[in-house]
C-alpha cells in the first residue's frame, strides 16, 4: 500500500478497534465451540469443528462484512487521516476475518486433538492417565457467577436504582449547563475585545459578577469561564509562528523588512502583535553608541561583513535587555558562528467564522511564500484544524 502511495499517517485507534475486532472473532468460535451438545462433542473432531464453524462462521463473517463496508465508505473521504485510518482499517478487519477463519480455527483444531489425547494444557508433552478426571473446582466459570450471583442483584436494589438514576441524570445535563452558560457569555458585551493579560483578568471577573448568568451554575463558573476564554479568544489567537531556515541572513535583511512591514499591515494580523527579532536588533544598531558595536558598521549602520553581524547579533540577544526577550526566538549552531534557524511571531485577529480562518491562512502563506520561498513556512497549532475545514469546503 505504501508503495501504491496510500500513506500510513498514525491513528493509535487503528491497531485497538481492528484488535478487538479479531478478538472478539475469536471469543465467539471458543464460545460456540464449547456450548455444542453432548451429542456433538461425541462426533469426530472433523465434524465438531465444522459445527463450529456453522453457528460462529455466519456471526463473524455478517460482523466482518457490515465492518468492511463501513470502513470503506469512510476511505472516500476528502479528510487525509480519516482517510488513512478507514483504509488501513478496512484491509486490517478483511485480514483478520481470513485469519479467524484459517490459521485461528487450525489452532482450536490442535487444542481439541490435544484434548482428545489428554495432554496437559499448559504442559503439551505431559499426558494424563485415563482415569485422570477434573476437579469440580476447575468446571466452574468465575465471571458468570460474579454477575449472576453478586454483581446484578447489587444493581438491581433500592438504594442502587435511585443512585444510579440520579447520578446518571447529573453527568448528562453538565454539557447543557457548560452550553448554557456559554451561550450566556457569547452575548456578554466586550468579551471579543480582550486583547491582553489584564483585559483578560478584567472580563473574566466581569463575566463572574454578570447577573446574566444563572445562579444555580456560579459553582462551575470559575473553571469554565477559564476553559471558555482560553479557547476562544487565546487558543484561537494563539502566537503564529513564521520559521526562517537555510537563508542567509546577513544579505536577507530586505526580506525581512519586507516581511515585517507585509504582515504589520495585513489585516488578517492584530495590530502590534508583530515580534520580529530583526526589527528590534535594527533599531538597536541604529541607536548603539558602544565603539565595538559601531567600529563594525558601515555607514548604514548595518554589519559590514556576516561574522559581525552574528557576533553583534549574539551578544544583542544575551547581553542587551531589548534583546534578551528574542533569545528564544534564534536557533544558533554550538559555536555560535552560524544562525540555524530563527522564528517571527504574531496572532491573528479572531475570526468569526471558518471562512475567514480559512482565507486568512491561506493569505499569510501566500505572503510569506512569495518573499522566502519554502525557507519560510507559517505554522500554528490551529492551521491543523483550518486546513481540515478547507478540505470539508472543497
Amino acid at each position: 500500500m505504501l508503495y501504491n502511495g496510500i500513506v500510513y499517517l498514525t491513528i493509535k485507534a487503528d491497531p485497538a478497534v481492528t484488535g478487538g475486532i479479531g478478538v472478539d472473532d475469536m471469543f465467539v468460535m471458543v464460545s460456540t465451540l464449547g456450548y455444542l451438545s453432548e451429542e456433538e462433542h461425541q462426533r469426530s473432531l472433523r465434524h465438531k469443528i465444522a459445527i463450529m464453524l456453522k453457528h460462529a462462521g455466519v456471526s463473524i463473517t455478517v460482523t466482518s462484512f457490515t465492518d468492511v463496508v463501513a470502513f470503506g465508505i469512510g476511505a472516500t473521504t476528502s479528510l487525509p487521516a480519516l482517510r488513512s485510518f478507514c483504509i488501513f482499517a478496512c484491509i486490517g478487519v478483511t485480514a483478520l476475518y481470513l485469519l479467524s477463519c484459517t490459521f485461528f480455527v487450525a489452532c482450536i483444531t490442535f487444542d481439541e486433538k490435544r484434548k482428545d489425547a489428554g495432554r496437559n494444557a499448559c504442559l503439551c508433552c505431559y499426558t494424563h492417565r485415563k482415569d485422570y478426571r477434573t476437579t469440580d473446582c476447575s468446571k466452574k466459570e468465575r465471571i458468570p457467577v460474579f454477575l449472576k450471583n453478586i454483581y446484578a442483584p447489587f444493581l438491581l436494589k433500592t438504594p442502587v436504582k435511585i443512585f444510579s438514576h440520579f447520578g446518571s441524570r447529573d453527568n448528562l445535563q453538565k454539557p447543557i449547563n457548560i452550553m448554557t452558560i456559554i451561550s450566556q457569555i457569547d452575548f456578554f458585551p466586550g468579551i471579543n475585545e480582550i486583547a491582553n493579560k489584564d483585559a483578560y483578568e478584567t472580563e473574566r471577573m466581569k463575566v463572574m459578577d454578570s447577573g446574566s448568568i444563572d445562579l444555580v451554575y456560579r459553582h462551575t463558573l470559575p473553571y469554565l469561564i477559564e476553559y471558555y476564554l482560553f479557547n476562544k479568544l487565546i487558543q484561537r489567537k494563539l502566537p503564529l509562528i513564521l520559521r526562517v531556515r537555510n537563508i542567509d541572513y546577513f544579505n536577507s535583511g530586505p526580506k525581512l523588512n519586507q516581511l515585517n512591514s507585509r504582515l504589520t499591515s495585513s489585516s488578517h494580523v492584530s495590530s502590534g502583535s508583530v515580534n520580529s527579532w530583526f526589527q528590534s536588533f535594527t533599531n538597536y544598531l541604529s541607536t548603539a553608541t558602544n565603539v565595538s558595536v559601531t567600529s563594525h558598521l558601515d555607514a548604514n549602520k548595518y554589519p559590514v561583513n556576516e561574522s559581525s553581524f552574528i557576533s553583534i547579533l549574539y551578544d544583542f540577544v544575551t547581553t542587551v535587555p531589548s534583546g534578551v526577550s528574542h533569545i528564544s526566538e534564534i536557533k544558533f549552531t554550538s559555536s555560535n558562528t552560524v544562525i540555524d534557524a530563527s522564528y517571527i511571531s504574531f496572532t491573528h485577529v479572531l475570526f468569526s467564522d471558518s471562512k475567514s480562518e480559512i482565507t486568512a491562512m491561506e493569505n499569510i502563506q501566500s505572503l510569506v511564500n512569495g518573499i522566502f520561498g519554502e525557507d519560510c513556512f507559517a505554522y500554528v497549532d490551529n492551521y491543523r484544524q483550518w486546513a481540515t475545514n478547507k478540505l470539508q469546503c472543497n
